[in-house]
């Protein structure tokens, strides 16, 4: 009958190979049985496993697993905070003033900067309408520049510019 042997570090029965006596099932815990390790709690799940206490200062071992390390969400690098400001070029070509906001998913997305001062001093915009800027210059997004629109006003207060562009296109060919 084969003898069965209790390993001292994971304390699962084993079968001894060769013949001298083992005491641990394996070199992996055989070797974890001379590190001192201490208790650390997983960053992803909060669950604690034991690591070796030069990993703390190194910034390693924050992990119970691959799967938990894998599954942290990460900043990407060069990513802009909630409230970051920047000057982007839009598909009219004009720059616009963008702000990063956290959406109702909580999911981060860019928003035009009027539309969000707008809505910071006088509530939700309705469906459809739009923020139109007084004196025709989309990076002054003061308060007093702003005027809430409905598509049909908003055409009409730029009548005057698509008519000018039409003519200007006509003058070209």
């Amino acid at each position: 009958m084969i003898k069965k042997e209790k390993c001292l570090q994971c304390k699962k029965d084993f079968i001894p190979r060769g013949y001298v006596k083992r005491k641990f099932c394996s070199l992996k815990c055989f070797h974890d049985s001379t590190i001192r390790k201490v208790k650390q709690a997983c960053l992803f799940c909060g669950a604690e496993f034991l690591t070796h206490p030069s990993n703390i200062p190194a910034k390693r071992g924050k992990f119970c697993s691959q799967e938990c390390r894998y599954s942290y969400p990460r900043k990407k690098k060069g990513a802009k905070k909630i409230g970051s400001i920047k000057i982007a070029v839009c598909g009219n070509k004009k720059p616009r003033r963008l702000i990063k906001v956290r959406d109702a998913k909580g999911d981060n997305e860019w928003e035009f900067y009027a539309r969000y001062i707008w809505e910071q001093v006088n509530g939700k915009i309705p469906e459809g309408y739009v923020i139109h800027h007084v004196n025709k210059d989309r990076l002054d997004d003061r308060i007093e520049n702003l005027l809430l629109l409905s598509p049909t006003e908003h055409i009409i207060m730029h009548k005057d510019d698509l008519d000018r562009g039409r003519e200007m296109k006509g003058a070209k060919t």
